[in-house]
């Protein structure tokens, strides 16, 4: 309500009657249903939301967020803890927590070049952690050690 002008885009098909009791609601989110390309869904977004309230054990799609260069909410839910760095890359909140998960959000509208800032840590971390470059490095040491294992 303090921000009219925000929007927010909801991807994904998830469960019918949860969302179609949330497209009833009146609300500044548009839910977009199946995309076709999520790559050029994630490049209109500014930030990536995954309010996980179960199990995350790797969350492809904080890294797609990560790779994308924009920074993420998301609950503290499995392994997005290890994934984004609370208050570097995005923000960590309990699950199930509303308050919290808006509160976080709303500080991305507050601080106009918050999400560009944390986006480009989050786009560093993709690299340093996760990216190509650093997954042929250690899969090339990890043969190496392998190699010169005694019979």
């Amino acid at each position: 309500k303090s921000h009219p002008r925000a929007g927010f885009l909801a991807a994904g098909n998830g469960r019918a009657q949860r969302r179609q009791a949330l497209e009833r609601r009146p609300s500044p989110c548009r839910f977009l249903g199946f995309v076709p390309d999520p790559g050029a869904f994630r490049t209109r977004c500014s930030v990536g939301v995954v309010a996980s309230i179960g199990s995350e054990a790797v969350s492809r799609a904080a890294l797609e967020w990560l790779a994308c260069g924009r920074p993420i909410v998301a609950t503290t839910v499995g392994g997005l803890p290890d994934i984004i760095e609370d208050g570097v890359t995005g923000f960590l909140v309990p699950p199930s927590n509303a308050h919290a998960l808006a509160a976080a959000m709303k500080r991305f509208i507050d601080e106009p070049g918050l999400a560009a800032r944390l986006g480009s840590q989050a786009r560093r971390r993709y690299e340093e952690r996760f990216g190509l470059e650093r997954f042929a490095r250690d899969t090339e040491r990890l043969y190496e050690e392998i190699r010169h294992l005694p019979s």
